[in-house]
C-alpha cells in the first residue's frame, strides 16, 4: 500500500507516522512517499526499516535526487 504524504507532512509529525505503520496489519506492507525534505534524514530510514515499511523516492524539481536521500 502506497502512502503519499502531503508537503505539509512534516518530520515533527513522526508520532503520528509511527503509529500509523504500527496499526496495520502485520501482512501489508506499506510504502511511503514523503513530500517534505524535512524528512530526509537517518532517523526516517531507521523508522522505516525498523516497521518493516519501504521508501518512494521520485526524483522531482525542488526535492533531493535519491542518490541523496540515503543515509
Amino acid at each position: 500500500v502506497l502512502l503519499q504524504l502531503p508537503p505539509e507532512v512534516t518530520i515533527e509529525q513522526s508520532d503520528g507516522l509511527e503509529r500509523l505503520l504500527d496499526s496495520r496489519p502485520p501482512e501489508v506492507r506499506l510504502a511511503v512517499e514523503f513530500r517534505s525534505p524535512s524528512w530526509f534524514r537517518g532517523e526516517t530510514f531507521d523508522l522505516l526499516s525498523a516497521k518493516n515499511a519501504a521508501l518512494v523516492a521520485a526524483e522531482l524539481e525542488g526535492h533531493p535526487e535519491s542518490s541523496a536521500i540515503v543515509p
